[in-house]
């Protein structure tokens, strides 16, 4: 017997953005494997040389999926591709697609977005707030429309401490409706050259984009049954299908593998404070969930206020920072990476000045004078590159490391507090009883299988290396310590 959320899954047409991505792949794997959807349109934009049809393998071939091929083989049968791209207005669909969106669709799933902090803000603009406006008056066309979730970030209130689930259009420099007429051409200054004038408090373009598409999904769908579901930073995959498996590295995920690799020594934060993280599983069945209370809810004739649901760790089993590192070293630590650089560790450095000479003795140093060695022995030299990347990768996670930040769930919470039992096992969310070290566990381990793609029989040798870095690293740093000793001596004796 079907639980409430299979129940209202059961036969339904499904259109999802963003379902060639992290996200949204286990998306659609949950929602094949657990329900019993009719058709799920899935926006996918083609590639250079290949039909969009053509495109179902590369999505579709990945361990993540290997469990929905035994359950049901055909399975990719009831997946419609739609030609379209997010870039371009009215996400780029055909006239006779976009009629059989209209036609059919009862969900939608807008996953869709560029993740990229620093992305330019005009394509930021594009993708995260036009395509969501242009899929809001689509979805107004829709007949059968039953539910419209909308993924946004639990950061769009990072100009501050707390972020609770509410609008807040409050925070921007620029009504979300004039925004994008900046975008179509009716003002004459470049989107562009207006980035700091536009984003103002904001970090980064990401975090502010969100937050006007907020502010036109407030204005556009209150006549939808639409709901908002914000994740927090997503990482890996906490239970099932595959513990550990993670298919892109973005945010917190990058910055572990990297510095597991001994490539990132230093970050610019206050490792004390909580990191917003939330597994991409529980992330799922959340925004799941959250499409069938929406339709459960909605009353066409009194439509009431948008529900809004913050996905992050819940605040009785927060992860700090500092504890998310020393548990991913512990685990990696037991099966390192073969291709590491260096005896991994990672120091957070609140104070500005010290975080910018500790990148210069652990980066910027090493990186020029190994390169220069490269270039004399007639090898490649990339540490600089490598060096720079990491530095990129620093100032784009600084603010929400140097910064804490306290998280409103109240309609999360009523949300799961209102599922049966069943779908409490089927579509858990339930991070307070997430063991966090078993899930940096199976994260380390995901790391190396699936980003890393290495075999398990390399794991002897890169102890071995590991072993070897750690001797050498202990000696490095005795060296650095008696040099210092030494100057301070001589500068004493000077004086």
């Amino acid at each position: 017997m079907d639980s409430n959320i299979q129940h209202f899954f059961r036969d339904k047409v499904v259109f999802i953005t963003g379902g060639t991505g992290f996200l949204g792949k286990v998306l659609l794997e949950k929602l094949i494997r657990t329900t019993a959807v009719k058709t799920i349109y899935m926006l996918v934009r083609p590639k250079a040389g290949k039909e969009v049809d053509e495109r179902l393998d590369d999505i579709f071939n990945d361990q993540l999926f290997e469990k929905l091929y035994q359950t049901k083989p055909l399975f990719r049968d009831s997946i419609k591709l739609i030609a379209g791209d997010c870039m371009e207005p009215n996400l780029g669909i055909c006239t006779d697609d976009r009629q059989k969106l209209t036609q059919n669709v009862e969900v939608i799933i807008h996953s869709a977005a560029t993740v990229r902090f620093n992305e330019a803000l005009s394509i930021a603009t594009k993708i995260n707030v036009r395509a969501t406006h242009d899929l809001l008056n689509l979805a107004k066309e829709m007949k059968a429309l039953k539910s419209f979730v909308h993924i946004s970030t639990a950061f769009v209130n990072c100009t501050a401490i707390h972020c609770d689930e509410r609008f807040y259009s409050d925070k921007l420099s620029i009504d979300g409706e004039k925004f994008l007429n900046l975008l179509n051409g009716s003002e004459k200054e470049p989107l562009d050259a207006m980035t700091k004038q536009l984003v103002g408090q904001f970090p980064n373009t990401y975090t502010f984009s969100k937050c006007i598409a907020e502010d036109i999904v407030r204005k556009q769908g209150n006549t939808l049954p639409l709901c908002i579901c914000r994740p927090g930073g997503v990482v890996s995959m906490a239970e099932e299908p595959l513990p550990g498996w993670v298919s892109h590295l973005q945010g917190a995920v990058s910055a572990v593998f990297w510095a597991g690799n001994g490539m990132l020594r230093v970050l610019h934060g206050n490792g004390h404070n909580h990191a917003g993280l939330v597994p991409v599983d529980y992330c799922t069945n959340a925004i799941l969930a959250a499409a069938w209370n929406t339709a459960s809810t909605y009353d066409s004739k009194s439509p009431k206020d948008l529900m809004i649901y913050n996905l992050v760790m819940d605040e009785t089993n927060r992860v700090k920072w500092i504890s998310y590192w020393e548990m991913m070293y512990k685990h990696i630590s037991h099966s390192p990476f073969s291709k590491m650089m260096w005896q991994p560790f990672l120091f957070f450095v609140p104070n500005k000045c010290w975080y910018e000479l500790l990148t210069f003795i652990f980066h910027t140093l090493p990186a020029y004078t190994l390169d220069g060695f490269s270039r004399l022995m007639g090898k490649e030299a990339k540490l600089v590159k490598i060096s720079r990347k990491m530095y990129t990768l620093a100032s784009v996670l600084r603010h929400f490391i140097v910064n804490e930040f306290i998280f409103g769930t109240t309609n999360t919470k009523n949300l799961w507090q209102k599922m049966s039992i069943d779908d409490q096992k089927l579509y858990n969310f339930d991070m307070i009883p997430l063991d966090w070290d078993t899930f940096f566990s199976n994260m380390a381990a995901g790391l190396r299988k699936y980003i890393a793609k290495e075999d398990l029989k390399t794991i002897p040798q890169a102890r071995a290396k590991w072993n070897r870095f750690y001797i050498f690293n202990v000696a490095l740093n005795g060296f650095l310590v008696v040099g210092l000793l030494w100057i301070i001596c001589k500068t004493a004796l000077f004086i």
